[in-house]
C-alpha cells in the first residue's frame, strides 16, 4: 500500500506541480453614470453590453478606467443618445462624444444595435490604448442607397386610462382617470388637444358624535379639456396660445372654470440639445372666468379677471455636476395681492469625488387664491 502511493506520487508529482499561467492583460474598467434616459431603456442595454463583453467589465467610479455619462432627449419618434466617454488613460483623449439617435418604436434588439454601434466606437477609443491587439479597425465608402420616404402623418392620438382601489368589509376606496389626446407636429408648429376626466370614491366606517351619525362617504369627481397653439419663429424664439376649461363637483371648489392664455418665449438651447440642456425664458398674459360652487372669501360667486405670469427654466449638466432651477410668477393683473402665485424649485446632482453623490432639492411656494367663505350657524 505505501509503495503503490509512493509511486503515485512520484509519478504524477510533476503533472500536479504545473500552474496555468496567469493573464497578462486584464479588461478595461467601465463605469456607467445615467443621468437622463427618456423611453428607451439605453442605461440597461448598456450595462448588459459591459458584462456581456470579455474585454470590457463594469467598475464603480473609484475604481473605473473610463466614465461614459449618459443623456437621452426626445426627437420625434427618435431617443438621441449623447455618449460622453471621460478618460484619464495616459495617450487618450481625456472626453469623447458621440450621438446617436435609436428608433423608440423598433423591437430590443434593434435598438441594442443601434446603441452598440455607438458605443463600440466611442470605448474603442480608450481600449485600443489599453490593448490595440484586440481592437479591429476597418474603412468601407459609404453605401449609397436611394432615399426612401415612409408613408408618415403628422397627426398623434393617446388614449389612456387606469385606476386603482381596495375593498374590505369596513372600507373600500377606488380612483379611476382617462382621457383622450391629439396632436398634429410639422417642423415649426405644434398644435391640439385633449379631455380627460377623474372619479374618486372611499368610505369608511360611521362615526357616533354625542348621539349623532356622521357618515364617511365621500365621491368626488373632475372633468377638464384643453387646446393648444405653438409656433417656431426661428432657433431661438417662439410663440403659443392655450385654452384650458374645467368642472367639478358639488363639493369642488370651481362649477366651471375657463382660462385663455397666449405667450412668448426665449429659449439659449435647441429642443432636442444632446445633454438635455435647457435655458428658457417665457411670459403669458390672458384672461380667467371662474363660477364657484361656494361663495369664496372676497363675497364672489362668480369671477372674471386678467392673469399674467413670468417663468423661467434652466437645467445645465456637466461630467459630474447636474444642476435645475424653475422659478414662476402668476398673478391677477388688477388687485394682484388677491390671487398671485410664487414657485422656486432648485435641485442639483453632484458628484464629490470617488464615494460621495450628492442630491439636493429645495422648493418654496407662495400663494393667495381666495377660498371657500365659510358662515358660522348659532
Amino acid at each position: 500500500m505505501s509503495i503503490s502511493v509512493l509511486f503515485a506520487l512520484v509519478f504524477f508529482g510533476p503533472a500536479l506541480a504545473r500552474e496555468v499561467p496567469a493573464p497578462t492583460w486584464s479588461p478595461l474598467r467601465v463605469n456607467v453614470e445615467c443621468q437622463r434616459q427618456v423611453r428607451v431603456e439605453v442605461c440597461t442595454y448598456l450595462r448588459g453590453t459591459i458584462n456581456g463583453s470579455e474585454v470590457l467589465i463594469a467598475a464603480p467610479r473609484s475604481d473605473d478606467q473610463v466614465t461614459v455619462y449618459v443623456n437621452v432627449t426626445q426627437r420625434a419618434l427618435e431617443d438621441v443618445v449623447n455618449l460622453r466617454f471621460a478618460s484619464a488613460l495616459p495617450g487618450a483623449p481625456p472626453v469623447y462624444a458621440i450621438t446617436q439617435a435609436i428608433d423608440s418604436r423598433a423591437t430590443t434588439d434593434e435598438q441594442i444595435q443601434q446603441l452598440e454601434r455607438a458605443f463600440f466606437r466611442g470605448v474603442s477609443v480608450y481600449l485600443s490604448q489599453l490593448h490595440p491587439e484586440v481592437v479591429e479597425v476597418s474603412l468601407s465608402a459609404p453605401v449609397a442607397q436611394a432615399e426612401v420616404s415612409a408613408e408618415t402623418t403628422p397627426w398623434g392620438f393617446v388614449t389612456y386610462g387606469g385606476g386603482w382601489g381596495s375593498w374590505s368589509e369596513n372600507y373600500q376606496s377606488a380612483d379611476l382617470w382617462g382621457g383622450l389626446n391629439t396632436t398634429r407636429t410639422t417642423e415649426l408648429s405644434r398644435f391640439g388637444g385633449g379631455v380627460g376626466s377623474n372619479y374618486s370614491y372611499s368610505r369608511q366606517p360611521s362615526l357616533e358624535v354625542d348621539g349623532d351619525t356622521i357618515h364617511l362617504i365621500t365621491a368626488s369627481y373632475a372633468l377638464d379639456g384643453r387646446l393648444f397653439l405653438e409656433r417656431h419663429l426661428n432657433a431661438a424664439w417662439s410663440v403659443g396660445a392655450l385654452a384650458r376649461a374645467g368642472h367639478q363637483d358639488p363639493e369642488g371648489h370651481y362649477q366651471r372654470t375657463t382660462r385663455a392664455h397666449a405667450g412668448i418665449s426665449r429659449d439659449w438651447f435647441p429642443s432636442d440639445d444632446p445633454r438635455g440642456n435647457q435655458l428658457a425664458v417665457a411670459y403669458i398674459a390672458g384672461v380667467q372666468t371662474d363660477v364657484y360652487n361656494q361663495l369664496n372669501e372676497l363675497g364672489q360667486e362668480e369671477a372674471l379677471f386678467a392673469t399674467h405670469m413670468l417663468l423661467a427654466t434652466g437645467e445645465v449638466r456637466f461630467d459630474t455636476v447636474e444642476l435645475g432651477l424653475n422659478l414662476a410668477a402668476k398673478a391677477q393683473v388688477i388687485a394682484p395681492r388677491d390671487r398671485n402665485v410664487l414657485v422656486a424649485w432648485a435641485w442639483s446632482n453632484l458628484n464629490l469625488g470617488d464615494h460621495v453623490d450628492l442630491s439636493f432639492n429645495l422648493g418654496v411656494t407662495r400663494q393667495a387664491i381666495p377660498g371657500r367663505a365659510f358662515a358660522l350657524s348659532l
